[in-house]
This record gives C-alpha cells, structure tokens and sequence, in this order.
C-alpha cells in the first residue's frame, strides 16, 4: 500500500470497460488518497489528484515531488530501522539550511551514508517490495558512476542514456557512498585513475552503442568498448568497489567517487555526528558539520539564492508506469512498423519533415498527416476516428507531444510510438518550448 499507483491513466481505461476492475480501484484509490492525506496533512476538501500531478508542466513536477517525498520516507524508515545513519546531501542539504524543503526548480533528492553504512544498505535491497526498487550496480543493467538509485517502479522518469537498456527507470532518489581518501597525493591520484578507467569500462558495456559517450574523444571511447567487451562485468564492478573502498588511513577526507568526474573532499569529522533539519515537514539527519559542508560544496556564499535550474533530470510521470514511455520513444528505432497496419501520423509539420529524412523507407511512409492545434484545440486529429483503431498504427511527432498523446488516446488509439527528434528535450518541464529551440537551432545552421 506504500504507493499503489491507482492514477495510472491505462489502469483508468481498463476500468473503464470492466466494472468489476472499477470497483477494486474505487477501493484502493480510497485508501490511497487516506494515506496521502495523513503524509501531507491535506484538508478533506484538498484534491489529492492536484497533489499527484496531472496538468502538464506544473502539475506533472508536483506529482514526481510526492513520489520523490515517498520514497525518501520509505528509505529513512528502513535505514533507522537497521541503524544506518542517512544524511540529506548536495542540492537537498542546501534546501533545507536555506528553506527547509527542496530548492526552487530542483527535481531531485540526494541523500548518503558513510561506506559501512552505504554496504550496510545495499545488502537490503532484496528486501524491498514493489513498488520500492533499491537499484544497484550489480541488479540491473544501466550504469551511473558506482553509487545507487532508490525508484518506485510504477512511475516514469526516462533517461536518453538508458534509451535502449533494459532496466529499470522509475522515479528516484539518489543515495551516494563516501568514501575515505588517501593522506598521500600519489596515492590519491592513483585512486582516482584507477577509478576513471573502470568507470569508463562500465560504461562502455552498458552504452557501447553510443557513438559518443560523456564527451570523450572517438578513439577514447573506441578504446574502452573494445576492451570492456574482454573483462565480464562482475569482474569491473568488484574492482570499482575496491577502488572505492581503498585508502591508507592517513587522509582526513571524504569524497563521493561513485559519480563520473571530479570527486568534492570533504572534511571527514563534519560527518563525525548528525543534527535534525526540518525538510518538507519531515525530520531527517544532516552532518553536524552540515556549514562546511555547504562551504566546500558551493562556496562561501552558498545561502545566496542561486539561478533557478532550467532542465530536468529525466523525462517523468507520475502517473505512467516507465516501461511504456521507454517503448515508445525507443520503438521506431528499434523495430519496423506492421505492414498490416495503416501508418499515421499526427503532429508538427516540422517534425514530420524530420521524421521522413529519419524513416525514408516506404514502411515508415504515413499514409496520412493529421496536424495538432493550438492551445486545447485537437486541430486536425479528429480525422483519425475516419480510421479502426485495431487496424491502426500512429506515429506521434510532436512537439508537446504529451498533448497529442492524450488526444491520440481519448479517440481509442492504443499502438503509437513517439518521435523524438532531439533526446534533450525530454528535459525541458515544459514540451512546447522545444519548438523555440528547434527553430533556434535551425536559424543558426541557415546563417552557418
């Protein structure tokens, strides 16, 4: 019952058409909406739905932040119960000196242990049941620097790098590890080569399909897909572990290494203790040297309000659990459409031209074009009820393309895939601004 995703727009659908379904969903739509109100003391007369998130921008960041709420709640439940000490970190540390929440615009929590307690946590991931995934390194196939990911696996929040990787991609938190440091420079420089190189090599096993990856040179990167192709990766990940773990007992640093870059030192006895910070009305731990680490972190003037961050961290639902967005962004590319089928398309005339230099191929050829309108307006995607849903294939390229899917979907259509031109957008909290950027981008490969 910890998150029983009852506003689940397919499971809506089903019942809309099964009465008996309706009624089990009646029930545990009760019982969520009592446990909803009890976690964040809403009114009787306060929509829980507003709360869950179903307008677009807004609303959807402000489902993703109850999801988000929930799942930090769940891990500080566990860790207290098994004696781990979890810190609030980075961006959410910051929000709670200066306000005692999340940040303006933030759509992320971070949290950490120290190592002992990190492994300590790790060891439990088994036992978390759905929808609560603690995922590790070793439990799924994505990669990110060697620290994990706590998720809620009927939600959504789609990231272009794990386009094509099967793996879990729900709305999360993030929980880093941190690790001692050497006293001794060479040794520490060594630490971190030997970090960097793993790191790359993980990387390389999970997204060797990308002809770039996190700005390194060509041959750079050609180097470590083919060598990661000759070490199994269980091999790679206990060596990151060990590398993570390594030190001499001299240094008087902590770092977070499990992220790709830089690690940030910070002084080991400002986690010597914890004090309680109010962050949205729940009570959490902070490290009692909680200034210093803000003054290491993001300087000296770290309770200056800063510019609000403009992209997301992943393309989220709260609403739509992940596995359906991941087919549909990933479809097109990956599998030709049914002959059997009539192929439409509905959108953006831009998008569309796009699309076709993409999908030249007569199996991608629409076989009619239904443009979006403005605003509400459906424009001309009424014309796809001239067409048998069962016998239909529809390709979304759009720009708000979560508009001309709700659309798509309220006219009975179910197979469809969506176009993504530029994989950046899926950041941006509001869809229909990637059209400015779209025409940016264009005018300036006209005046080049």
């Amino acid at each position: 019952m910890a998150c029983i995703n009852t506003n689940d727009r397919y499971v809506r659908e089903y019942c809309s058409e099964h009465p008996e379904a309706a009624d089990v969903l009646g029930r545990l739509t009760e019982l969520r909406d009592g446990r909803l109100r009890r976690l964040y003391g809403l009114p009787e007369g306060k929509d829980v739905n507003a709360l869950l998130g179903e307008a677009e921008p807004g609303g959807r960041l402000e489902g993703v932040k109850a999801v988000q709420l929930d799942l930090l709640r769940e891990l500080k439940r566990v860790c207290d119960g098994n004696g781990l000490r979890l810190f609030l970190f980075y961006g959410s540390l910051l929000g709670a000196v200066r306000s005692g929440g999340m940040l303006d615009g933030d759509d992320d929590i971070d949290v950490a242990l120290l190592r002992e307690d990190y492994d300590a946590l790790v060891k439990l991931a088994p036992s978390f049941r759905p929808p609560y995934f603690l995922q590790d390194n070793y439990n799924d196939g994505c990669f990110c620097g060697g620290y994990v990911k706590f998720r809620n696996t009927g939600t959504t929040a789609v990231h272009p790098q794990n386009w094509y990787v099967d793996c879990c991609e729900g709305i999360f938190i993030d929980v880093f590890p941190l690790d001692r440091c050497f006293g001794s420079a060479v040794l520490e420089r060594r630490k971190l080569r030997r970090i960097r190189t793993l790191q790359r090599l993980l990387y390389a096993g999970s997204y060797g399909f990308f002809a770039r990856f996190l700005g390194m040179p060509l041959l750079v990167w050609k180097y470590y897909k083919y060598r990661g192709k000759l070490t199994p990766r269980a091999k790679l990940l206990a060596d990151l572990d060990d590398a993570f773990r390594s030190h001499d007992g001299k240094g008087g640093e902590l770092a977070v290494y499990a992220r790709y870059g830089t690690p940030g030192y910070l002084p080991r006895e400002a986690f010597g203790g914890t004090v309680t910070v109010s962050y949205e009305g729940m009570e959490l731990s902070a490290p009692a040297g909680w200034d210093a680490v803000l003054r290491e972190s993001y300087g000296e003037g770290y309770l200056r309000p800063a510019d609000r961050r403009e992209g997301l961290h992943a393309f989220y639902r709260a609403d739509v659990p992940y596995g359906a967005y991941k087919e549909r962004f990933s479809r097109l590319f990956t599998s030709v459409p049914d002959r059997n089928k009539v192929l439409v398309a509905v959108g953006d005339a831009e998008l569309l031209g796009e699309y076709r230099k993409r999908f030249p191929g007569a199996a991608y050829r629409p076989a009619a074009f239904m443009a979006c309108g403005d605003e509400g307006d459906p424009g001309e995607l009424n014309r796809l009820r001239e067409y048998d849903p069962a016998s239909t294939f529809v390709v979304i390229a759009a720009f708000d393309f979560l508009s001309a899917e709700d659309e798509v979907r309220a006219l009975g259509f179910r197979d469809y895939a969506i176009y993504v031109y530029d994989r950046s957008w899926l950041f941006l909290p509001d869809l229909k601004a990637s059209r400015k950027k779209y025409l940016e981008e264009k005018g300036g490969r006209q005046k080049r």
